[in-house]
């Protein structure tokens, strides 16, 4: 079996983990140069962004891409996790309208200091955090700054005796927690809530549409994408330029006089494979310098 390389969307299901995503991956391709970029917890579904052989390189290159998932809310119950498979701390009867809700998101819009679950695997002091809830051990927990693009109400309330309910839309920068969100809309409304739904419809580049289930994958039906279309970065072909070609395979600096423009990025391809990425550095004067080569 020749080995593939490239980007393969998945269709994560609830009730696995990343990882379990990332192991069924490496047994139905063979190899064991496989990971993925933006965690999903167990109760999530959706987009989950995977990398075959050669595609592990460009990881750092999508980890800060932005994420949209859209979820529902459940007023009258919290949790200890901030969703549905935590342990309940609250079950009450719970009232809320629509113009509530719909004021309290447009607060949450911009930049935000968040605070990520206990229940998650951030690591402090080389534990991840959930080790240290599964133990009952307290732990300081640093706030982060996420920026909330999009948080809107896209279903009518639903309210049974108990609970009211609504669905979301969420767009969101790396590292947002869509449970600390749902935790701190109930501490701002004073009103037990807990996050019973979520899928990830977005990351990146790639959308839902684009992405294929493990059944799928385990018959053969999916699409891999090119490294060479991955990353939005320009694009220059030296299939053709000799004199470029061996800088390059050598990871020699390459002068900005090189190049008609300045920016950040650049990838160089050859005969429609990824052959190098190019980072805008400076010292004492401007330069590129090799940040990712293949062979």
């Amino acid at each position: 079996m020749s080995e593939k390389n490239g980007i393969l969307i998945v269709n994560k299901p609830t009730g696995i983990t990343s990882h379990d995503v990332v192991s069924k991956v490496r047994k139905i391709f063979e190899t064991k140069r496989v990971g993925h970029v933006g965690t999903l917890d167990p109760l999530a579904s959706g987009v989950l962004v995977v990398l075959i052989n050669d595609a592990t390189k460009i990881a750092q290159f999508l980890e800060n891409d932005s994420k949209t998932y859209t979820g529902t809310i459940c007023f009258g119950i919290a949790t200890d996790s901030f969703d549905i498979d935590g342990n309940v701390l609250i079950d009450e009867k719970c009232d809320i309208s629509e113009k509530e809700i719909d004021d309290c998101l447009k607060t949450f819009i911009g930049i935000n200091e968040q605070k990520p679950p206990i229940y998650s695997a951030i690591k402090i002091d080389g534990k991840k955090l959930y080790e240290y809830a599964r133990k009952d051990v307290e732990v300081e927990i640093p706030t982060r700054k996420v920026e909330i693009k999009r948080l809107e109400r896209i279903s009518p309330i639903i309210k049974s005796d108990k609970y009211c309910y609504f669905d979301f839309m969420a767009d969101v920068s790396k590292g947002t927690y869509i449970r600390s969100i749902i935790n701190d809309i109930s501490q701002k409304l004073s009103k037990p809530a807990v996050l019973t739904k979520l899928e990830r419809t977005r990351s990146g580049l790639y959308n839902i549409e684009d992405s294929h289930t493990l059944e799928e994958i385990g018959v053969g039906n999916y699409h891999l994408i090119n490294l060479v279309d991955s990353l939005p970065f320009k694009k220059i072909d030296v299939s053709n330029d000799e004199r470029l070609l061996r800088k390059i395979d050598n990871g020699m600096r390459l002068s900005i006089n090189e190049f008609e423009e300045e920016i950040e990025y650049i990838t160089f391809i050859k005969n429609d494979k990824m052959l190098a990425i190019y980072e805008l550095r400076s010292d004492d004067h401007k330069y590129y310098a090799a940040c990712r080569v293949w062979k």
